[in-house]
């Protein structure tokens, strides 16, 4: 159990995976047993602007904001802005709610078949795997993009086709008016011949 203890934890969102932050930055006791405090997180959450008193017994009367997962805007914890006297060491930290449903931790401590890894090791892994979601979602947005060029490429190209047709016509159109026109000419010249 001591063992399963000192393992860095991840701590990523349950509905799409992204990493909040890890258990390298732990800070100070947590607020409840389902909390986990951190002085630092990853870009992959949002601090949200509106800000809520809090009516439960273990932070009652702290003003916090909400922390959200970026992609899917899950609530994953909250940020504690006001905070009574006994509350001052979780100001403007970052506490996750393990309860919440949205949060889940990696390696589990509950599991003791997994391999002890260094802490250090651990840290390196979390940063390549939130690098690794980073650029998928990148990927994923220069793919959206690429199709929605491919639409209006095709969109241009049906708007090429009308274009030609209507030239195609036009052009029809002055040809048979270029044939009447050298046909009357014709006749007003027979005519002049004729006077």
């Amino acid at each position: 159990m001591a063992e399963s203890e000192g393992r860095t934890k991840l701590f990523q969102c349950i509905h799409c995976a992204l990493v909040l932050g890890d258990g390298v930055a732990p800070f100070g006791q947590p607020i409840a047993f389902s909390c986990v405090t951190l002085s630092s997180v990853t870009d992959n959450l949002e601090i949200t602007a509106d800000r809520f008193q809090s009516k439960k017994s273990e932070d009652y009367g702290a003003v916090y904001v909400w922390l959200r997962c970026n992609r899917c805007k899950s609530l994953a914890g909250r940020m504690y802005k006001d905070v009574p006297y006994e509350l001052e060491h979780i100001r403007n930290t970052f506490t996750l709610d393990l309860s919440s449903g949205n949060v889940s931790v990696y390696p589990n401590s509950q599991s003791d078949s997994e391999p002890y890894v260094e802490d250090k090791t651990v840290s390196e892994m979390a940063k390549l795997k939130g690098l690794i979601l980073m650029h998928n979602e990148k990927i994923r947005g220069l793919q959206k993009k690429v199709t929605e060029l491919k639409g209006h490429n095709s969109t241009l190209e049906d708007q090429n086709e009308a274009f030609k047709k209507h030239m195609n016509k036009m052009t029809s159109l002055l040809e048979q008016d270029d044939a009447r026109l050298r046909s009357l000419e014709k006749s007003i010249k027979k005519m002049q011949q004729n006077l």
